[in-house]
C-alpha cells in the first residue's frame, strides 16, 4: 500500500491458517516452516482454486468471485473455528 500510494485496490489473501495447538511453534517458524506432507498434498487444489478465483473476479466481478470463494473449504482449506 506505501509503495501504491493508496489502499484503494482488491486484495485477494490466502490464509495459512494457524498452529495446531498454542505453544506448538512461534508464528514465525509456523509461517516460514515447511508444509507437512497433508498440506503438500492439498495445495495443487489451493493453487487452483486461487486461479479460479481472480478469473472468476474478472469476467464476472469481485463480488460474485467473493460470494462463491469466500466459504469454508471452497479452497479445499479447513476452515477455522
Amino acid at each position: 500500500m506505501s509503495a501504491l500510494g493508496t489502499d484503494e485496490f482488491v486484495r485477494f489473501r490466502v490464509g495459512i491458517g494457524k498452529p495446531a495447538r498454542k505453544g506448538s511453534q512461534s508464528g514465525r517458524t509456523y509461517v516460514l516452516g515447511r508444509f507437512t506432507k497433508a498440506e503438500a498434498e492439498r495445495l495443487p487444489k489451493v493453487v487452483s482454486g486461487v486461479a479460479d478465483a481472480l478469473e472468476l473476479a474478472l469476467d464476472a466481478g469481485v463480488e460474485r468471485a467473493m460470494d462463491r470463494f469466500n466459504r469454508p473449504d471452497a479452497l479445499g482449506c479447513e476452515a477455522l473455528a
